[in-house]
């Protein structure tokens, strides 16, 4: 009894394993989205940059270290430097007019006007608008997969509602056919049926078509292997008709091109202060710093340097003015793209009003078409009713029925453009 229980145990374990690792044939939005956004070429770009405003920083550090240089020199001079007069009893040396020094020199920034400090900001500031990149286009990406999954959506609605009618006519086409051979319909009635079940195959063929093509689309940009023939689930996202722009990458990119003029600005600013070093040199060589000894030496020299522009025709200052009207250009810029996109948010918002709306008078449109078609197929089979009129009655059902899945549709997408548009992507349920 109990091996046979583990046995059944064991099976059912093997067919819920074999279930899971099955591939699922729904796709969600954001896991296509997110797929997607790994599969960018350009979403490498954030490591990257991160990497590289490290490895600027770390330089910039390096230059509060000491310094250190060495320098070698030999020269021969036409004239050297010799008394004028001699003394007696005096022996004043010869400076040789050959001349050779070796030096070793040490450098050490001590105060710049915090220009480093600055500097590593700005490189902080565009490692940023590096990331920003690559969110903005991940944006528009989401966006293009979004307008992908509706327009597959779409086209299933339109395949689902072309078999439907396909597989009314075939039944009429087959019932048709009976009656011709009993003498109760004309052989032209059941070529009618016929060549319009044909028009429609064909209308199948190049839907599926089209969706192999909008798949291979989604498979490219994704790198996941996507089934025309799945699921392609879109969420019904929550419409909150607070305006809010600050999600969208757009925003981020405007502030820091503001933060890159301001950074600028500040390093302009400190290039008008003093800047003071150390250094100390040690060398050797012939003469040395003592010139009247006419031998080789060697020496050490330290001291303080201070160097600072004192006047550079005003060149920073209209610097710094320039960059404030640059500022105040991307300001207005911002706004004026704020205010466009107010526009397209209240746009979208009468958008998805009006497809609620007509979702509602889709389903009483479509119960008088059914009453319609019920009432045709009874009049054809007692033969008060063309073929050419029950193809019309029965096609304006399935189009009454084929508008109601498309508003639903636009309904959907109308929403998830609104969320986008704010910057806001739907995790799914």
């Amino acid at each position: 009894m109990i091996k046979k229980t583990f046995s059944i145990l064991l099976l059912l374990l093997g067919i819920t394993l074999n279930m899971l690792a099955q591939p699922s044939d729904t796709l969600w939005l954001e896991q296509c989205q997110n797929a997607a956004a790994h599969n960018l070429p350009l979403y490498k770009n954030q490591e990257l940059a991160r990497q590289s405003a490290q490895l600027a920083i770390e330089n910039i550090r390096a230059t509060y270290l000491p310094q250190i240089n060495g320098n070698a020199q030999a020269t021969w001079q036409s004239a050297v430097i010799e008394l004028p007069f001699s003394l007696p009893g005096v022996s004043v040396p010869q400076t040789p007019n050959e001349q050779y020094k070796i030096t070793a020199d040490v450098s050490q920034r001590i105060y710049d006007g915090s220009l480093g400090k600055k500097r590593k900001t700005g490189e902080i500031i565009r490692r940023e608008q590096q990331i920003n990149e690559t969110e903005n286009a991940i944006f528009q990406l989401n966006t293009q997969i979004t307008s992908i999954f509706f327009q597959i959506n779409l086209l299933k609605a339109q395949l689902k509602v072309v078999q439907m009618n396909q597989d009314i006519l075939e039944a009429r086409h087959m019932t048709c056919e009976s009656a011709y051979r009993h003498g109760l319909k004309t052989k032209g009635e059941c070529l009618t049926l016929k060549a319009e079940i044909l028009k429609l195959q064909q209308n199948e063929k190049v839907i599926q078509s089209n969706l192999k093509s909008l798949a291979k689309g989604l498979s490219e940009l994704s790198g996941l292997n996507v089934n025309p023939d799945g699921i392609f689930y879109l969420p019904i996202p929550p419409v909150h008709e607070e305006f809010n722009s600050q999600l969208r990458p757009e925003e981020s990119t405007f502030s820091l091109q503001i933060a890159t003029i301001d950074n600028y600005s500040d390093q302009l600013q400190s290039k008008l202060l003093p800047g003071i070093g150390g250094f100390l040199q040690a060398g050797y060589g012939n003469p040395g710093l003592n010139m009247l000894k006419g031998e080789a030496d060697g020496w050490l020299m330290a001291g303080v340097k201070l160097s600072w522009t004192l006047w550079d025709w005003n060149q920073n200052r209209k610097d710094i003015q320039r960059n404030s009207v640059t500022q105040e250009s991307i300001k207005n810029s911002r706004e004026t793209w704020r205010r466009n996109l107010h526009i397209e948010l209240i746009t979208k918002l009468e958008e998805i009003d009006r497809y609620d709306t007509l979702l509602k008078s889709d389903t009483e449109i479509i119960e008088s078409y059914s009453s319609l078609s019920r009432e045709a197929f009874v009049n054809f089979e007692n033969g008060t009713l063309t073929a050419a009129d029950l193809i019309k009655i029965v096609g304006d059902e399935q189009n009454a029925i084929l508008n109601r899945e498309i508003h639903y549709l636009q309904s959907i997408y109308a929403k998830l453009q609104y969320n986008e548009l704010q910057g806001l992507f739907i995790q799914p349920e």
